[in-house]
């Protein structure tokens, strides 16, 4: 996956993340306190525990995918560590090479 590519599908889960709660409260609006039957506001209650347990399971899911996502680059960064020694150390060769000449 190009960086460029990551940085905006990061971002857009980031967005998603921002904008989710909003979304869950517009769905659940809270009455005055004393309005409507019992029923009526634990039917509330449920649909607002409903929202946030699914933006719950939207957070674990991107707190997963953003660790995968920083495993991988770990990975990209020890291998890029391991191939600038090795470009250093031939190149360090080559000067000793043509300091003897």
């Amino acid at each position: 996956m190009s960086s460029n590519f990551r940085h905006h599908l990061l971002s857009l889960s980031l967005l998603v993340g921002i904008a989710a709660p909003w979304a869950a409260f517009a769905q659940a609006p809270i009455s005055s306190v004393g309005s409507g039957s019992v029923e009526d506001r634990v039917t509330q209650l449920e649909r607002i525990s409903n929202a946030h347990s699914q933006l719950l399971t939207q957070l674990q899911q991107q707190l997963s995918d953003n660790q995968s996502d920083i495993d991988s680059l770990r990975g990209q960064i020890q291998e890029n560590q391991y191939q600038l020694n090795q470009v250093m150390e031939r190149q360090k060769q080559i000067m000793l090479q043509l300091g003897s000449l």
